[in-house]
């Protein structure tokens, strides 16, 4: 039997693709990625109707202005109060005066007035572009430097997804051009704590304690109360003393700092 896009029932779908639709008004209809179902056509020809029809009256209750400057229109418009003022009375008082006075000056304003509300919505409008920009632009920074720590940690690429994902939440750009936590932790040295938290990260022979991102032969942070080791921070401080600083600050001291408070139990 044939599928068909659209089904009024669920019932009526075969089985083995009742997966494929999802409901949408009182029918099912199949979703499968870059097609468009009959559903999808005829909701678009009636949106593109209807936008025919609304232009056709627009364009018909217009039709008796077509000749008129739209300019000029609103210039006679912002003086509509000063000349109504004008023409109730025939002699002219103190109090009239300022009326004009302050009626001429809003037909001046005006202009004005709309010229900056004008303004004010294109600043809104490129603040906003500025702000999705800047948004885009952090978290690429941030994808590609866990990325690359997680190239080099030798993570599975079945894995990746949940590691970008993890990581746009943790991770920002510093002031000095690097990727870290707020606390000073690195994409590399998160991964190396991760081992224990999410082997299934990384293939089963680099598993059982095995540091695949560097830094010594420990996944552990050998500055953490935890898994203070002296021995070892010297080897971190030998290959790499920045890495070694970054592990201390994370760990919540300096390289030869005192040993961190243990943290107590959740």
């Amino acid at each position: 039997m044939a599928l068909k896009a659209v089904y009024d029932k669920q019932d009526d779908i075969p089985e083995a693709h009742r997966d494929l639709f999802v409901e949408k008004g009182d029918k099912w209809e199949i979703q499968v990625e870059g097609m468009k179902t009959t559903a999808d056509v005829d909701r678009l020809s009636t949106s593109l109707e209807k936008e025919r029809t609304d232009h056709k009256e627009t364009k018909a209750k217009l039709k008796p202005f077509s000749g008129l400057n739209l300019e000029d229109v609103q210039a006679k418009l912002d003086k509509y109060d000063e000349l109504e003022a004008l023409a109730g009375t025939k002699t002219i008082d103190d109090d009239k005066i300022n009326e004009l006075v302050e009626k001429r000056i809003k037909t001046q304003l005006a202009p004005i007035q709309r010229e900056n509300e004008t303004l004010k919505a294109s600043v809104a409008e490129k603040d906003t572009a500025l702000t999705e920009f800047q948004k885009k632009d952090t978290k690429r920074t941030v994808n590609d430097t866990v990325r690359d720590a997680a190239t080099k940690a030798k993570v599975r690429p079945e894995a990746l997804p949940d590691v970008l994902l993890l990581g746009e939440h943790l991770f920002k750009p510093t002031e000095d051009g690097k990727v870290a936590t707020a606390e000073g932790l690195t994409p590399d040295l998160w991964l190396g704590d991760m081992q224990k938290q999410r082997p299934h990260w990384w293939p089963e022979s680099s598993g059982g304690g095995s540091n695949p991102g560097g830094g010594g032969q420990f996944s552990e942070n050998p500055f953490s109360a935890e898994n203070w080791n002296m021995t070892k921070q010297g080897q971190v401080l030998r290959e790499s003393p920045e890495k070694a600083e970054q592990m201390a600050k994370a760990a919540g001291t300096t390289v030869g700092g005192k040993k961190p408070e243990t943290k107590p139990a959740a």
